[in-house]
């Protein structure tokens, strides 16, 4: 028998989900492996798997159960729930609100895990916030380039991320490869479990990344088939870069305040002009309408030529966010 609370269930529940992206449709087995000294509980998709240790006394076995069982006995509470195997079968006992529970669920082979690597080395804990930027950078659907990939370089410790609308890039990170990496992107990092962390470990193997955050550790595929695209020559370095906007910190907080009501937020693309001129300046007017309605951002400037271009307010706002 294997015992664990209702609440660390709904966390488990709730990272397989965000981690392999789980849907109705879309649902994995989950398996259970007891040793001596720990449970791992272990996931996986077709492009990322997850596993997460709790350390015990357990009575070794292993099997696989659907994932909706864990969605049956999840709660808030610290009350224990009960998984026995019997035969092909699972009972899963519990207690809601001191009414004792029970069902049943069919048991299968174990599903074989990525390996792990060799060996894991320290990367800076930064890295967790710029994945979670980077995955937001994403296309979230498969496609001839690998949009919905994030590229490790290891050369130059870039992260590397965009949909084709935006990029997102980032460098400074101590990878344990030199060649340049393609992985698919995991709502993982968008959860407060890979947030904050002291301490993350990082390796590969030949189709695998490995990234571990205490006693949990996730697995993305490395895409060897499709292309990333050159987004190194489109974005100047900043010494190479006709013209930079420096926003001051007061200007940040009424620029995300004020675009999204400006006129036209509901039109395709959510248009607005940027006017590096004489001033820094946001303007935005109805297809109706002639007059725009203007933002003037006084405490931001101009580094560089004047150019004024026309984005989409939602880019322009996550620009200022990051």
């Amino acid at each position: 028998m294997i015992e664990l609370t209702r609440k660390n269930i709904r966390a488990v529940r709730t990272m397989i989900r965000k981690s392999l992206g789980v849907t109705a449709r879309r649902a994995p087995w989950i398996t259970l492996l007891a040793t001596d000294n720990q449970l791992q509980i272990q996931a996986v998709g077709k492009t990322v798997a997850f596993e997460i240790r709790f350390p015990g006394h357990y009575q070794p076995e292993c099997f696989a159960i659907p994932y909706e069982a864990l969605t049956a006995c999840e709660g808030r509470q610290d009350d224990p729930v009960s998984f026995t195997k019997r035969d092909d079968t699972m009972i899963v006992e519990w207690s809601d609100s001191g009414i004792p529970q029970s069902a049943s669920f069919p048991v299968s082979e174990p599903v074989e895990m990525p390996g792990h690597p060799e060996t894991l080395t320290n990367i800076e804990p930064r890295f967790l916030a710029a994945m979670a930027n980077a995955v937001a950078t994403t296309e979230k659907h498969e496609n001839r380039f690998a949009l919905d990939c994030i590229r490790l370089r290891g050369s130059d410790g870039q992260i590397a991320a965009t949909d084709g609308s935006q990029a997102l890039v980032e460098t400074g990170y101590s990878f344990p490869w030199e060649d340049e990496l393609l992985v698919f992107a995991s709502a993982a990092f968008t959860s407060s479990t890979f947030s904050g962390a002291d301490e993350v470990l990082i390796g590969r193997t030949e189709d695998w990344v490995s990234i571990q955050v205490d006693s949990r550790t996730l697995h993305l595929k490395i895409d060897k088939e499709r292309r990333f695209p050159n987004i190194d020559l489109q974005i100047p370095t900043q010494n190479f870069a006709a013209t930079t906007l420096a926003l001051a910190d007061d200007d940040v907080e009424f620029l995300l305040t004020s675009t999204m009501r400006l006129p036209g937020a509901s039109e395709l693309n959510s248009p607005v002009t940027v006017d590096l001129n004489g001033v820094v300046a946001i303007r935005a007017a109805p297809a109706d309408m002639a007059n725009p309605t203007e933002l003037v951002l006084s405490n931001s400037r101009r580094v560089g030529k004047e150019v004024r271009f026309n984005t989409n307010r939602e880019f322009l706002n996550r620009a200022a966010e990051l």
